[in-house]
């Protein structure tokens, strides 16, 4: 039977905590705390059917590489926009001895487009890069999903924008060329979300760069994290001529932990890997924030009528994020 990580995590020892957690990934009896702060929807909703929240899916013509192919050439034929990383699921959760079929997610940048949301809510990183995946579903047909610009603009209260309008207009575009299939003006995800829902936030004790040190640090000492990469969005608003206090996410994950979700519902992969945002608001208070893992699993629907969340380790892994957050936020520089 494995260690308590309830009792890890209250002794704070991080390390420990996450060691148990990757080697507990096929054991369900692993416990975990509640959530220290995350909003969460009204418990008496209903629980329904059909596309994950907020997720825009259209059927591609064309096999996942092929679709992943069509995409990039899209990126790079006049849309604005980079790729910033390009992750082969699939070959990941081989690795990692679990079995699933062709999933491929590209991350996307535009600066001149995202820098506005993040100056309206630098929550907004949560939900960035942009991303596009190409997945085969269980019954052999080829999808394209991507997050739908209605879902951003009600988890974070963007409100009406111009960039969001032209955000939908480029992402349907990319969306269509890639796929070969036409994307209807009013094919948001069938769900709608609430403002800050699944959103954990953390006040540091410290300054910026200490808190964003400390964390960077933490994650580097797990041998079994992986950095995806990093951004630095006031950097990135600098170089386009805008202006952005301290906001640097932090994108990180382990195949073992990661490619088990995604064999639950291959959606989840939009909000994989995990991520962390360090950020200094206007009054000069320093957070940490992180999306709930527990919220993203009801969003993506992955757990079946009565399966219990222990199951795909989404506590045990909603309690490794807490203490890396925990470790950032407290304590001084010399204390990591």
């Amino acid at each position: 039977m494995q260690p308590n990580i309830r009792a890890l995590l209250k002794a704070g020892t991080v390390a420990t905590l996450l060691a148990t957690f990757l080697a507990a990934c096929d054991d369900s009896s692993v416990n975990a705390p509640e959530s220290i702060s995350a909003n969460s929807p009204d418990e008496s909703k209903p629980a329904v059917g059909g596309a994950p929240q907020g997720v825009q899916a259209v059927p591609s013509t064309k096999a996942v590489a092929e679709t992943i192919d069509e995409l990039k050439q899209a990126v790079e034929t006049g849309q604005g926009m980079g790729v910033v990383a390009s992750i082969d699921h699939q070959a990941n959760a081989k690795s990692a001895g679990v079995d699933i079929p062709p999933t491929t997610l590209i991350m996307l940048s535009q600066p001149a487009l995202e820098i506005p949301l993040l100056q309206k809510n630098q929550l907004v990183a949560l939900d960035l890069p942009l991303k596009m995946l190409a997945y085969e579903d269980p019954q052999g047909s080829v999808k394209l999903a991507f997050n739908g610009v209605e879902y951003l603009r009600e988890r974070h209260g963007l409100g009406e924008m111009e960039t969001l309008i032209e955000l939908r207009n480029k992402l349907g575009k990319m969306a269509e060329s890639a796929s070969g299939s036409e994307v209807g003006p009013h094919e948001e995800g069938n769900k709608t979300t609430e403002e800050a829902e699944g959103i954990v936030v953390l006040a540091s004790t410290n300054d910026f760069q200490t808190t964003h040190q400390k964390l960077s640090q933490a994650i580097e000492s797990q041998g079994a994290l992986k950095t995806v990469t990093e951004i630095d969005y006031a950097a990135e608003a600098k170089r386009a001529s805008m202006s952005l206090g301290p906001t640097t996410l932090m994108v990180f994950g382990n195949p073992k932990v990661g490619s088990p979700m995604i064999n639950a519902r291959q959606s989840v992969a939009l909000d994989l890997p995990q991520k962390m945002l360090v950020y200094q608001n206007q009054q000069g208070q320093v957070f940490v924030a992180y999306n709930d893992p527990e919220y993203i699993a009801r969003r993506h629907e992955m757990l079946e009528p009565g399966q219990q969340a222990e199951s795909l380790d989404i506590e045990a892994l909603a309690s490794v994020l807490a203490g890396l957050a925990n470790t950032a936020v407290t304590g001084g520089a010399d204390e990591s």
